[in-house]
């Protein structure tokens, strides 16, 4: 009976087999990626003018201006939220789902699936924060869709990359 209720937590579910040597890489390389835009943010503050466009209506017109220091408060908040998610890539057991795998190898596929997705919300997460960066300055005059758009897609097709050959390993 205890040996039952040590494999088995929140709910009957298994605990997730260790972390895998890619989830600890991924999960390196957000790391990495966070601390990156921060020091970004650092010399790019530099750079700026005492007033930055802080607010676009929909139209896309600037409709308020303020002061660069403004934005260490999302640059922050950001930062917090992806190293955050990453947190479920040690307990992917406490995430909720609408469906319950019938066997153990089923809940392993499914935490493998919960890691890879934290990794990829982490990096994209990260690239929403370089983004807002990288558009803070109005002389530069990027675009924020032509930055925004490419980085988002090329994460997610990493991820859904990683997933598959990963997958595709398994069957071998």
């Amino acid at each position: 009976m205890s040996e039952l209720i040590n494999k088995r937590t929140f709910g009957g579910r298994p605990f997730p087999n260790p972390v895998a040597k890619r989830h600890q890489v991924g999960v390196f390389l957000a790391v990495v990626a966070v601390i990156g835009v921060v020091v970004a943010w650092v010399r790019i503050r530099a750079l700026l003018p005492d007033s930055i466009p802080m607010h676009w209506n929909a139209a896309g017109e600037i409709d308020r201006y303020g002061n660069p220091d403004e934005m260490w408060i999302m640059v922050i908040i950001f930062a917090v939220l992806a190293l955050a998610v990453l947190i479920l890539v040690r307990f992917p057991q406490a995430t909720n789902t609408l469906f319950s795998p019938k066997t153990d190898a089923g809940w392993q596929e499914y935490y493998g699936s919960v890691r890879d997705f934290s990794i990829g919300l982490s990096l994209v997460i990260t690239a929403l924060n370089l983004v807002m960066i990288l558009t803070a300055n109005p002389e530069w005059n990027l675009p924020i869709f032509w930055v925004c758009m490419p980085l988002a897609l090329a994460v997610a097709l990493i991820a859904v990359h990683l997933r598959r050959t990963h997958q595709l390993s398994k069957k071998k």
